[in-house]
């Protein structure tokens, strides 16, 4: 797979969690080895919770993409033979309107009222804030998405709220916990995990009632491993009460299921 923009229009399914099993292993493949495109799955991690906002009755007055670009998404459907047209529209609009200028998402508010597009400053400020890398040499550097953050003190250590929610578990030497907080656009999600080796990479992906996967998290443990207060901050569009499980998976084939 190279850089090209059928691999940038999957980032935007892949963001979405609506990628075939072997259509995830080849883009997974590719991000391992190519920064570019893990800084614009960066960019994208917001899609989610941007498109949380959008109702259903704003999809059914949501104006069609431009042409040129509908016609390269049924070109790359002919190619891949699995993506439905109307998929990849919706796909590419929101690709569209995280990578800039005002998205073609034009929404008639009702009678008397002129349509209103979707500008860039709107689809930012759904954004969930980007993790700042934590660096140790070139090759941290390249790690996907982001490494956790550092903390003052454990998540764990901090007292509950309400909307709040805290579960961990144990598998063999791993550890992972998520700290979930209830959003109006969804649900904010603080992950961390122990004993896992320096290097690898961890994706998480919370599960929802009717088995909808939703990206939770990408990131490469750094050398030396974890230090004390270090976490994930994420967030995605499944609210609290419909999220079944975290799922972690690890390049080393491993996988940990945290049961909410």
């Amino acid at each position: 797979m190279t850089c090209d923009d059928e691999v940038r229009m999957s980032l935007g399914v892949y963001i979405l969690g609506a990628l075939e099993d072997d259509e995830i292993a080849e883009v997974e493949a590719h991000l391992d080895g190519c920064p570019e495109c893990r800084a614009e799955l960066a960019e994208l991690s917001g899609l989610p919770r941007a498109l949380a906002l959008v109702s259903e009755d704003d999809i059914r007055h949501a104006e069609g993409p431009p042409r040129a670009v509908l016609d390269r998404l049924v070109a790359t459907s002919v190619r891949r033979s699995r993506w439905s047209r109307a998929f990849l529209a919706l796909a590419a609009s929101v690709v569209v309107a995280a990578l800039g200028g005002t998205a073609w998402l034009t929404v008639s508010r009702g009678a008397g009222d002129s349509p209103t597009a979707t500008s860039q400053s709107e689809i930012a400020a759904a954004k969930p804030g980007t993790p700042a890398v934590a660096a140790e040499d070139g090759a941290d550097a390249a790690a996907p998405t982001a490494a956790p953050k550092i903390l003052s003190s454990s998540p764990q250590a901090a007292p509950d709220r309400a909307g709040t929610m805290r579960r961990e578990v144990t598998d063999g030497d791993v550890r992972l916990g998520v700290r979930l907080t209830a959003e109006t656009s969804g649900t904010k999600v603080v992950s961390w995990v122990r004993g896992v080796p320096a290097g690898t990479v961890c994706r998480l992906w919370a599960i929802g009632r009717d088995g909808t996967r939703s990206p939770a998290g990408s990131w490469k443990v750094p050398k030396g491993g974890y230090r004390p207060g270090q976490w994930y901050d994420g967030s995605i569009e499944l609210p609290i009460g419909e999220i079944t499980r975290f799922e972690l998976s690890t390049s080393d084939g491993g996988l940990v299921t945290l049961p909410v």
